[in-house]
């Protein structure tokens, strides 16, 4: 086998970028090239698949595993298409399409213009699409994924729901729209970051969540001197959690730009993460300074929890307390209540009991024209209903 007979090996998906890569292999060859590193948990050859059916096996070089995947392939006048749904790890794409050379593809840069890789029958399943290309996490594919099944259909019913009951499709609507912010953290990541004054174990607590030392920690307030970011999945979701400097009063012109340079990833982030000491008396006025700088939801850590403790929760004022999304006692060293507060944490994004079999708009223009259909007159009935299908569906020619 040559590369000279048009074999052709693909990547679909942005390398590194999603969790899921897509490699797509073309060509009179391609069920051959493919079936000689492909082992399917049946233990079928390819030619048995049926058109457009999945089956799931292993990526093997010489009896190594490389990988774990989903295949599916397609013929056209002769021509064979296999698609083979990998992990999206740089390494593991470039050793599949290193074996898929040797055994007689020629890798291309996709073009966009010249494949069309799925078609779409609407606007809202090519958004889906490039949803399961951007995704962080498999949960977040599979979100995408049953988004591009089963979202365009769900908001036909409503389309047609207008012209007998337009009250009872407004409301549907309104609830596809309520987990947009839940569907966007969902697909793209949150940013949490963690602030408080010095000395009350942030960086302790960050090394506890992602379970490594990302920070150095140190008794001394003030260690930390510039923001430390580390990213990690909770919950299906990609979390980036963000250590900031320590806040106090500096004349120290690098702990002053830390502590300035910390404020404004602080006012970027989905979420704050206040950390205060339990064991050391702190004015109940000093938490004020954080409830302010930002509209951003705030979850409290009253941390040193295994040390005796010098105030409790409730000593909080009323107004603190209601601004918080939640507040927990913790113990960054020892571990006492940390899987608590990251289930606390998930559920401040709105996340923790999030349906991914749901329908719920996902992009920005989905929301803006749910919007606008919301605030319109539903009385008009059926006139309600082929806009919504003309402007959110958005059928493809």
């Amino acid at each position: 086998m040559n590369a000279a007979r048009d074999n052709r090996a693909m990547l679909l998906t942005p390398s590194g970028a999603g969790a899921i890569g897509l490699i797509r292999v073309t060509g009179s060859d391609a069920l051959d090239i493919v079936g000689q590193i492909f082992r399917s948990q049946s233990n079928r050859p390819l030619t048995e698949i049926g058109a457009d059916q999945l089956r799931y096996g292993r990526i093997v070089d010489a009896g190594e595993t490389i990988d774990d995947v989903v295949v599916t392939r397609s013929e056209d006048g002769g021509v064979h298409t296999v698609d083979i749904c990998a992990h999206g790890g740089v390494r593991i794409l470039e050793r599949i399409l290193e074996l898929l050379e040797r055994h007689g593809a020629l890798f291309t840069v996709w073009d966009a213009e010249d494949v069309d890789v799925f078609p779409s029958a609407n606007l809202i399943e090519r958004e889906a699409l490039t949803g399961i290309r951007e995704a962080k996490t498999t949960r977040g594919v599979c979100f995408a994924a049953w988004q591009r099944e089963n979202l365009a259909g769900a908001l036909d019913e409503i389309a047609s729901l207008c012209s007998t009951d337009p009250n009872a499709a407004a409301e549907r609507l309104s609830r596809f729209t309520g987990g947009y912010a839940a569907a966007r953290t969902l697909l793209h990541g949150a940013t949490v970051s963690i602030v408080g004054p010095p000395n009350t174990g942030k960086s302790t607590l960050l090394n506890r969540l992602v379970g490594r030392t990302a920070a150095v920690v140190s008794d001394r307030a003030g260690t930390t001197r510039d923001w430390v970011s580390v990213s990690v999945e909770l919950d299906g979701i990609a979390v980036t959690f963000v250590d900031t400097a320590g806040r106090r009063a500096s004349t120290e012109g690098t702990e002053r730009d830390a502590i300035a340079a910390g404020r404004a990833v602080d006012e970027e982030a989905t979420l704050r993460l206040l950390v205060l000491s339990g064991a050391e008396r702190i004015p109940i006025a000093l938490p004020a300074e954080f409830l302010t700088e930002s509209d951003q939801p705030l979850f409290l850590a009253i941390n040193k929890s295994d040390l005796q403790q010098a105030w409790q929760p409730c000593e909080l004022p009323l107004d603190v307390r209601e601004v918080c999304a939640g507040v927990l006692c913790v113990s960054a060293k020892t571990g006492e209540g940390v899987n608590e507060l990251t289930r606390g944490i998930t559920n401040a994004l709105g996340i923790a009991d999030f349906e991914v079999k749901f329908p719920c708009v996902f992009t920005d223009r989905q929301r803006r024209v749910a919007d606008v259909l919301l605030r319109g007159d539903w009385d008009a009935g059926a006139q309600v209903g082929e806009k919504l299908r003309r402007e959110l569906i958005c059928p493809l020619p």
